[in-house]
């Protein structure tokens, strides 16, 4: 159980580096007003049951890539922390993380680079950008994370099966295919100590940012 469990971390916190990484490439180029339009709207939601298949049988077909995760009792854990990359990739793209970072980003510095510190700190020649940033991009984060968090574990089983991830969510499903539902029971309580956890840690990081931007308004 603790590999399993080790799988599914791996993959969420690839899921977490991904829309963080996101979020700091997109905010220079919406803080310039040279983001590109579709990128300012919500992206509409592709299954992980069409996203999944089709990337991995283009990769195969097209490139030689094998997607599917090692499952080799040789492999290392570069191997396999890189393999939880492509499964986490495509859980971010169907919960609709990913396509909501660009429009949460784009309102919030709207919002925010009229404020008066901001003008304050162009008294000192601090830009506005940067004046912001910070707060920009960590409620953005903030927000599409509560927002998506649900979707993001509710496609965990289809990825890990699809992606053949030895983590929690594929447990589960051979747990219930083999009506193990002690397994099965043991899987879905960890998945749910991870959402719980996780729901946790962004509720907090949202009121201490709360408290903190009071203080600018």
């Amino acid at each position: 159980m603790i590999f399993h469990f080790g799988t599914t971390t791996l993959i969420l916190l690839w899921c977490f580096f991904i829309t963080f990484a996101w979020c700091q490439l997109l905010y220079p180029l919406v803080s310039r007003g040279i983001i590109p339009h579709f990128l300012t709207r919500p992206w509409p939601l592709v299954p992980t049951l069409i996203l999944g298949p089709v990337s991995v049988v283009a990769a195969r077909q097209f490139f030689h890539w094998d997607l599917l995760y090692p499952t080799s009792t040789l492999a290392s854990f570069f191997d396999l922390w890189i393999g939880a990359m492509i499964p986490a990739t495509i859980l971010t793209i169907a919960s609709g993380w990913v396509g909501h970072i660009g429009s949460s980003l784009a309102q919030e510095y709207s919002f925010w680079k009229s404020k008066p510190f901001v003008w304050s700190g162009l008294s000192f020649g601090v830009p506005i950008e940067a004046s912001v940033r910070k707060i920009v991009i960590l409620k953005s984060y903030s927000e599409t994370c509560s927002r998506s968090l649900p979707w993001l574990f509710g496609e965990i089983m289809i990825v890990e099966s699809l992606f053949n991830a030895p983590g929690l969510g594929l447990d589960a499903w051979r747990a219930a295919r083999r009506r193990d539902y002690l397994s099965l029971w043991e899987s879905l309580i960890w998945i749910l100590a991870l959402y719980l956890v996780i729901q946790c840690l962004n509720s907090l990081l949202h009121q201490r940012l709360g408290k903190k931007l009071r203080g600018y308004l």
